[in-house]
């Protein structure tokens, strides 16, 4: 402490540099025990897609349609042919929707099917072929 006084000088500015410090050490404490505490429960809706959350609202709106689930697959760096690596979670510029899975209550019905597809087409920008809409399971 004899040396940090020396540096400073003027035993007010070390008191609120000590105090600084302790609010610092202190907050990278609070963050670390914060990151360990989440439980397997929280992480998905943690690592979950903004897309997929809004392509799911905005489905649900649609006639017929109920409670949807929306997942998104992206391949990242995907050059001439050469599949990249698969992502649910990570949404940017450089990133290709490889797939959609969309998971409805009206998914076993045809026509409601049919608006869905495009619905999710229109919405996500990708062709037909790479969307596959299912019917949700009844509830037990």
């Amino acid at each position: 402490m004899m040396k940090i006084d020396k540096i400073f000088g003027d035993k007010k500015g070390n008191t609120i540099i000590y105090i600084l410090l302790a609010v610092g050490i202190l907050m990278l404490i609070m963050s670390s025990s914060l990151t360990d505490s989440v439980t397997p429960k929280e992480a998905p809706e943690l690592l979950s897609c903004p897309l997929s959350k809004q392509t799911e609202k905005i489905l649900s709106e649609i006639k017929g349609v109920g409670s949807v689930s929306v997942m998104i697959s992206y391949a990242e760096g995907s050059t001439e042919g050469k599949e990249g690596i698969f992502s649910t979670t990570q949404e940017n510029t450089n990133s290709t929707v490889q797939g959609v899975l969309i998971v409805a209550d009206g998914g076993g019905n045809p026509s409601v099917r049919e608006k869905i597809m495009r619905a999710a087409k229109a919405a996500l920008g990708v062709e037909s072929h790479k969307i596959e809409v299912f019917e949700r399971k009844e509830k037990q």
